[in-house]
């Protein structure tokens, strides 16, 4: 669905992939199929293209980390994503996401790009040890805050840092959660040493979504991609952000 809307733009290909009452998450972009179908020929205008980066698959949940190219459209020469479905019926019928322009490594908090890092998915067989592993770290972030967590679950020499907002090694997770606390975890996905999580959180008086990829190795977290977004006070639908 995905290579037919955003490297061939065809329509009419991708339209029998979406469900009808396909549920829109994107506060800005109404909820059914027909509104996606509708903004491809302007995407299409403005040459914008997909990269795919890595992926996690669990269930009928499917999460891309995905780079857009020519994002003049959205003010910026490039966005990245974490582009969220859930599949039903041999259909796509719903979708979250995040999306904000790419922040080269030069200027990112801890000198890390925000695009790289491992792709390669294994430890199938830990699974469910990672995805608890994941949801207990984030249960820490939002109980007890940084130096719990951190302790408990993250590789503490040799953890890599991708948001680009946040500052290198431990020390920038503890900076970070100075700003941003997370409140509640509303669902995870996991595949091998992977682990996706979508938040609810707050930054000052702003509601924020928290999306975080993880990578697991030997029981602790080593490496984390974070995009996120504010939550707006009202939304082109009744869906939510979550």
């Amino acid at each position: 669905m995905l290579d037919a809307l955003f490297e061939r733009y065809d329509t009419e290909e991708a339209g029998p992939m979406l469900a009808t009452d396909y549920i829109q998450h994107n506060p800005h972009l109404a909820t059914g199929s027909q509104p996606i179908l509708d903004v491809i020929p302007t995407l299409k205008d403005h040459g914008l293209k997909r990269r795919y980066l890595r992926g996690v698959c669990e269930g009928d949940m499917i999460v891309f980390h995905n780079a857009y190219e020519n994002a003049d459209l959205f003010g910026t020469s490039e966005m990245v994503s974490f582009d969220v479905f859930r599949v039903a019926d041999g259909k796509v019928a719903e979708h979250w996401d995040n999306m904000v322009a790419t922040v080269p490594a030069d200027k990112t908090s801890s000198g890390n790009s925000s695009l790289d890092g491992e792709t390669e998915i294994s430890d199938l067989d830990r699974t469910a040890d990672n995805k608890a592993i994941v949801n207990n770290y984030v249960a820490e972030l939002c109980a007890k805050g940084a130096d719990a967590a951190v302790q408990n679950f993250v590789d503490t020499k040799d953890f890599v840092q991708r948001s680009p907002s946040v500052g290198a090694g431990i020390e920038g997770i503890r900076e970070m959660l100075n700003k941003q606390r997370y409140l509640k975890p509303h669902f995870t996905i996991a595949e091998g040493n992977f682990v996706f999580v979508a938040s609810e959180g707050v930054e000052g008086d702003q509601a924020m979504a928290y999306f975080d990829l993880y990578r697991v190795q030997s029981g602790k977290i080593v490496e984390q991609w974070s995009i996120n977004d504010s939550i707006p006070d009202k939304m082109v639908h009744d869906n939510g952000k979550f």
